[in-house]
């Protein structure tokens, strides 16, 4: 399954609630579902959805990165295997963008992946806490996130991680413009029949 479809089945999961509704409209066994959302999990470092034996509902996380999924109207993708992601890099040329995330700016992944992008002509940025770091030094812009870890869980890292994604989100939006603004407008069309 690719990163795309990765998106779609993890969008489906959220709209119909159920693993096996999903993986059932989409065509695949569920088994490959449940695998898929876990490499795309693994991949963003968060759980995206909360599962029991009676329901599967997004997590905060999850929410928000299935509105940025189809928010602005724009194809993208996000693989979870580092192959997979170099993979795609080799496909890419200069209408595209890659962003890679690694607080530590040193694991030989990103690393790698940004090197195929630039050697394809594609765009990089850099979410990193280590601003003279390898993978820094390889994007054309570098946003630092800087975090101060209490404990185990890189909470701290990622919570800035996901504010630096929000900002890029934003300023994509208003790079946009118009047409961001009139799929906006569309998706709150189509949901305020709800509101009370």
């Amino acid at each position: 399954m690719d990163r795309f479809e990765s998106l779609q089945l993890f969008t489906r999961i959220v709209e119909l609630g159920s693993f096996s509704r999903a993986a059932m409209a989409l065509g695949i066994p569920r088994a490959t579902a449940t695998h898929a959302i876990k490499e795309l999990e693994a991949r963003l470092a968060t759980r995206l959805l909360e599962r029991t034996t009676r329901h599967v509902r997004p997590t905060l996380d999850g929410q928000a990165f299935y509105q940025r999924c189809f928010r602005l109207g724009l194809r993208c993708d996000a693989p979870i295997d580092s192959q997979l992601q170099i993979m795609h890099a080799a496909g890419m040329g200069p209408q595209d963008l890659v962003v890679a995330i690694s607080y530590s700016g040193i694991t030989s992944d990103p690393v790698l992946l940004l090197q195929e992008a630039r050697a394809r002509g594609a765009a990089t940025i850099c979410i990193t806490g280590n601003r003279r770091s390898p993978l820094a030094q390889l994007a054309d812009t570098t946003l630092v996130s800087v975090s101060y870890e209490h404990g185990s869980e890189p909470m701290a890292a990622q919570v800035a991680q996901l504010t630096l994604i929000d900002a890029l989100y934003v300023a994509l939006a208003q790079r946009l413009g118009n047409q961001a603004q009139l799929i906006e407008e569309r998706m709150v069309n189509a949901i305020l029949p709800k509101s009370i």
